[in-house]
Formats: structure tokens, sequence, C-alpha cells
């Protein structure tokens, strides 16, 4: 691997999002680290794309997640880029839902990125460049009756990725929340996960004196 070589982390790989962005930073020439619970599907995955690395890791257990980065970092090298891609769908109303399941909720989708950031983004805020990415959801707007869990958790991740924002900005590290709007998949009426990922290699490239925070994204036959 070339000294030069950047690198990109992939938090929350799966088969949609998570993979094409994958794809996409490898194509670019990135050293891209992978890390999710399903270390069989991990190693699966890097046969398939090159130059991918698995660290298998819980982002809901922050020992876990931390330990994952920081083995990124030492094995790789500096981190240019995380998308955070980690999120629990959980389509309960109040009645139905208990405090454990909304915790849980938390933990994926906001907890696992200020433990994401804390791990990352004091190396990049020493180098003075970096670049975060957060999948959100239109929940994070918006709260509906089988949504009690997963808006609250996407509301406090926005939150979330407005603080990092606000605080990061000026040290030339950017942040962007991406909302999907919409279900992700390969028919005309989803949205196509590499159109995501080239959307957020686009942001990774945007000139600094051009930066978007949020950004959301819809198939033309969304309802909106």
């Amino acid at each position: 691997m070339s000294k030069m070589q950047k690198i990109a982390v992939c938090i929350g790989y799966g088969p949609g999002i998570g993979a094409a962005t994958a794809r996409k930073f490898s194509k670019e020439g990135f050293q891209v680290a992978l890390i999710s619970r399903n270390a069989d599907k991990l190693k699966a995955a890097t046969k398939e794309i090159p130059n991918s690395h698995a660290f298998p890791a819980d982002v809901t257990d922050p020992t876990s997640l931390t330990s994952a980065l920081q083995s990124v970092q030492s094995a790789l090298g500096p981190i240019d880029c995380m998308v955070y891609n980690a999120g629990s769908g959980l389509w309960k109303s109040y009645d139905e839902l208990e405090i454990d399941e909304l915790d849980y909720s938390m933990k994926c989708n906001c907890y696992g990125l200020l433990t994401a950031a804390k791990a990352v983004c004091p190396s990049m805020q020493a180098r003075g460049s970096g670049s975060v990415i957060i999948t959100g959801a239109t929940a994070a707007l918006r709260g509906k009756p089988k949504t009690a869990a997963f808006a609250a958790a996407k509301a406090a991740q926005r939150s979330m990725a407005q603080s990092l924002a606000r605080q990061l900005f000026p040290n030339n590290i950017h942040v962007s929340y991406v909302i999907i709007d919409g279900a992700v998949g390969l028919s005309e009426t989803r949205i196509d996960p590499d159109a995501i990922a080239d959307t957020y290699f686009t942001l990774y490239q945007q000139p600094k004196s051009c930066w978007t925070f949020e950004l959301d994204v819809r198939p033309y036959v969304e309802t909106w």
C-alpha cells in the first residue's frame, strides 16, 4: 500500500449503501476498511471489493467499535473519510415499544456515531483535514406512528451531526448528513445504492468554499 494512498472507513457495512460506498471509494483509489458485526460477510466482501479490509465490530458496544477503529488506523493509517452508515429499523408504535428497544436504536444510530467520532476525529483535527459522512433518514425530520424508536434515534443522530459539523468545520473537517428519503434498491421506484455512493463521493470532493452539511435524496416517484 502506498503511503500516499487515502483511507476510508465504512461503519455499518451491508449489501446496500455500505457495499456501494465501499466499491466507489475503492474504485477511486482508496484503501477501504469495512466494519460490521458479521465477520464472515466482511471476509467475503474483501474478496469482492479490491483494497478492502475487514474489521468486525459491534457499533452498539463502545469498546468494540473504538478498538476496531484504532486497529484500522494502526493497520492502514490515518482515516481521510469516515462514512457512518449504521442504523437500526424498528417499526413499532409507542404502546408497542419497550425501553430497551429504544435504547438499542439510540445506541446504533446516535451513541455509535459519537463513539466513532471520538475515535477518528481527533486525528483529523490534528492533521487539519478529513470528511465525515452520515447516512440519515427522513425520520430524523418527522416521526410517524410506527417510527417511535427509529425517528427518535435518527433525530438525535441528526442533532449530533449538527454539533459535530459546527465544531469541526473550522478545523477543515467536512461533516455532512444525507437524508435518505425512500427505499434503497435497484428498481426504478427505489434509490439506487450506487447513486447514493456517487453522492457520498461528491460530498467528499466538495471544495471547502462550498461545503454541504445536509442533503436529501429521493427517487423521482417519491411523494414528499
